[in-house]
């Protein structure tokens, strides 16, 4: 008998781990695509900027596996912002803009779950999946 199976991307997954609170409690929506613009917009300029300083630095890396359960098979995939290769090692990054940089950073320190977190430590699970090292 086949299983279910499930496509889901790596922020899908890792939003599950965050089921709570609800957009429609905002009262203020204007404001949401112009925020969203800019920080793709921050997210490129950045990722430019670090493929000329950094050799060999590779963006938006695209990986993905499929996770077998008893019952589910489950298809994950996404893209790794960033990756600083080396010999042994590498570094993978996971960029996020805010305006909001302390708060950001203080949630980053003292939340292991944080959803940037968990997804970065999805990615890393899945390039090691792929290629065996992290």
């Amino acid at each position: 008998m086949d299983c279910p199976h499930l496509k889901i991307s790596v922020r899908e997954f890792v939003s599950l781990q965050q089921r709570g609170g609800s957009l429609y409690g905002a009262k203020n929506f204007s404001g949401i695509s112009s925020a969203l613009a800019a920080g793709t917009s921050a997210h490129q300029l950045l990722q430019a900027e670090l493929a000329q300083q950094h050799p060999g630095y590779l963006k938006e890396v695209y990986v993905s596996d499929t996770l077998q359960f008893d019952n589910l098979r489950v298809d994950i995939s996404g893209r790794i912002d960033g990756i600083y290769p080396s010999e042994n090692s590498v570094i993978l990054e996971e960029i996020k803009s805010t305006s909001m940089v302390h708060a950001m950073r203080h949630q980053l320190e003292t939340d292991p779950d944080h959803p940037a977190i968990l997804q970065v430590k999805t990615y890393a699970y899945l390039y090691w999946r792929k290629y065996g090292q992290i």
